[in-house]
């Protein structure tokens, strides 16, 4: 079967082919025929068009005063024609690109097809805009969408602009812009009026610009534009821009309150007390106070606070208040810590009994508003409490008043005993406050006396009897018989500064006398180091005198300069034996004394000098002791001072040298002209 099928086509190729060889024959004469016919139906649209632009001009599509559905069902029927022309258009133009002729543009087609889009959109969107305003009219409101309300405005506003520039001057577009421009111009007012930040007082004052409306009792739109509120738009804009800032200071407002809400004081235990708390660390405090003071000046240095002033007030006074209570009440605390380790003290309280119950008085007001504040620790609650700031400024006035008091007290102390002047007031309040321990004193000697570093008063921790000083090179001096430490502190320091006066001077005495009876090496380790010094001093000087006063005082200063010289190699043999660290220390001082006194021997001999007159020898500092009187005289150039015998100790010296001579007579020149 398929052979059979195979041998027909041949058949059938061949009578393909001639068809197509006809087909081609008579292709010039169809295109031919063809295209005349395409050309008669241009001809028939041309005609068509001709009339559609005709009748798009008619007078009742821009007549005023015209039925719009019926202009409307007019233009919908027009614009029907127009789709027809172009879908017959579009046919010819296919049809002369497949004839490969010229293609017909049907430049009015497009013209007239705009005109009527134009003029259909013009009445269809003059009635759609009419119910748009009904719509919004009767809507209420706070229900108003104005964002969509602004996408339908804004989208009929191009239109207009469309309409003016593409159809001829009439009076349809002109009314329709009127409507869709006054919507337009009341969009600020609407906008304004549905502000979210308008309280009940700004409606009040848009009442007084408008006038009365019920906003509860069915309020739309329409009773809006009844009481012509577009013409008061800048008066609304105005109170709506004072709702917005006032809305803005209220959330600041807000801020301030709110972060209060969250701070509070942290109490302590004083002292690892279970019942007396203090307030802690208030860094958070003071600088969350600061920030929120500065936020409500901002608040009211604005030109918009006046709605809110009487809550902006109110909030700034309480931090005002809280702030000023707050600095009382740690200048209260300050000197209450201060104060109450003082009192605390039986003594004191015993020698100040009225400013004792004074601080006992605000001591049990400060525990009872701790305690309170440590169970209600709200910072700005317990700072604004009625009536904490007038009992910590009574407080803190009572303090202040003890605290003069006491340094009154205290003044009369250093008064009676001025050396106490060396001590600070907390040192000397150690001190009086335990007036029974008179070991308490033993810290504070070295500063009220310089040389003594400690009292013995026995192996008795409890003994009053003080039997000797001690310096800080350990170096023990006795301080005679019957010397207590009973009574007032002031008291029995100044018995034991007579004490220290009167045991020196005995001792003094005794080495005066004893030094020429004794070899020098063995007297100075009997003797305290500056009695050492001094009555060396005094017969070297006693020896340079009778040097000078001699009938051959060259000759006599130069057996006096080599004496000083074998002074010097004793003292060197015994420094290089065994000693206590005290002795060596004394030696060491006595050697740098010599070593000065030898220079100005030899100076002196040197210089050929012959009277006790000469400048020379008037500028030493020299030392004289006068047998009537048992005192020590001090003497350089035309300055005398008595010897006071103040405790000095081993302390070491220095080497001495010109220039240390100098400042001596600076010193006591000075001294001398009481400057």
């Amino acid at each position: 079967m398929d052979a059979a099928a195979f041998a027909t086509l041949i058949t059938d190729f061949n009578h393909l082919k001639t068809v197509l060889e006809e087909a081609e024959t008579a292709k010039d004469e169809n295109i031919g025929r063809f295209s005349e016919e395409l050309d008669s139906k241009v001809e028939e649209i041309s005609k068509e068009l001709s009339e559609l632009k005709r009748e798009a001009n008619a007078e009742m599509i821009l007549d005023i005063d015209a039925d719009r559905e019926s202009v409307i069902a007019y233009m919908t029927d027009l614009t029907e024609k127009v789709n027809t022309q172009k879908v017959q258009a579009k046919n010819i133009a296919d049809y002369q690109n497949i004839f490969g002729v010229s293609v017909s543009e049907f430049q009015d087609l497009a013209e007239v097809a705009t005109d009527v889009e134009l003029k259909r959109s013009l009445w269809i969107s003059d009635i759609e805009f009419d119910k748009h305003m009904e719509s919004w009219a009767e809507s209420l409101f706070d229900q108003i969408d104005m964002a969509s309300m602004d996408e339908i405005v804004q989208k009929y506003v191009k239109l207009c602009v469309k309409l003016e520039r593409g159809l001829p001057p009439n009076q349809v577009v002109p009314k329709f812009k009127e409507k869709v421009d006054n919507y337009k111009n009341m969009l600020p007012v609407i906008n304004a009026l549905l502000n979210k930040s308008m309280k009940p007082r700004h409606w009040d004052k848009i009442m007084d610009i408008i006038g009365q409306f019920d906003r509860e009792d069915n309020f739309t739109l329409q009773k809006i534009l009844d009481m012509k509120a577009p013409d008061f738009s800048e008066e609304i804009a105005k109170v709506s821009v004072e709702a917005t800032q006032e809305s803005a200071l209220e959330e600041l407002l807000v801020k301030v309150t709110s972060k209060w809400d969250d701070i509070c004081f942290s109490c302590v235990a004083y002292k690892e007390t279970k019942d007396t708390f203090v307030l802690g660390s208030i860094e958070e405090i003071t600088t969350a106070l600061e920030d929120s003071q500065v936020t409500m000046a901002t608040i009211m240095s604005s030109r918009f606070v006046a709605g809110i002033r009487t809550e902006v007030e109110k909030v700034e006074k309480s931090l005002n208040l809280f702030g000023e209570t707050l600095d009382e009440w740690l200048n209260v605390q300050k000197n209450w810590m201060y104060l109450e380790s003082i009192f605390s003290a039986p003594d004191i309280q015993r020698q100040l009994p009225t400013e004792a119950k004074q601080f006992f008085a605000v001591d049990k007001q400060y525990k009872d508003i701790m305690r309170k504040t440590r169970e209600n620790d709200n910072a700005l609650k317990a700072g604004t409490t009625p009536g904490y700031l007038a009992s910590f400024q009574k407080a803190s006035e009572t303090l202040d008043r003890i605290q003069k008091n006491l340094e009154e007290y205290l003044e009369t102390k250093r008064m009676a005993f001025p050396r106490f002047y060396f001590l600070s007031n907390d040192e000397l309040l150690e001190i009086l406050a335990q007036t029974k321990n008179v070991q308490a004193v033993q810290p504070h000697m070295s500063k009220c006396f310089d040389g003594i570093k400690s009292l013995d008063f026995g192996d008795d921790p409890k003994s009053v009897d003080i039997y000797a000083m001690f310096s800080g090179e350990g170096e023990r001096v006795g301080l005679g018989k019957n010397l207590k430490a009973r009574g007032n502190v002031e008291q029995w320091l100044s018995a034991v500064e007579a004490a220290m006066v009167t045991s020196l001077k005995r001792q003094g005495k005794d080495s005066y006398l004893s030094y020429p009876k004794e070899e020098r090496t063995k007297w100075v380790l009997k003797q305290p180091a500056q009695i050492v010094i001094a009555v060396s001093q005094i017969y070297w000087c006693r020896g340079v005198v009778n040097a000078l006063e001699s009938s051959s005082p060259v000759e006599n200063m130069h057996q006096w300069l080599e004496s000083n010289r074998s002074d010097l190699k004793d003292m060197t043999v015994v420094v290089r034996g065994h000693l206590t660290s005290l002795h060596r220390k004394i030696i060491a001082a006595l050697i740098t004394i010599d070593v000065h006194a030898r220079d100005i021997t030899e100076e002196l001999y040197n210089e050929k000098t012959e009277s006790t007159n000469d400048f020379n020898w008037q500028m030493q500092l020299r030392y004289y002791w006068n047998d009537e009187e048992d005192v020590v005289y001090i003497r350089q150039t035309n300055s005398m001072f008595t010897y006071a015998y103040e405790y000095l100790g081993a302390q070491s010296r220095l080497v001495v040298t010109p220039m240390t001579d100098r400042c001596y007579m600076t010193l006591t020149g000075a001294m001398h002209l009481k400057l």
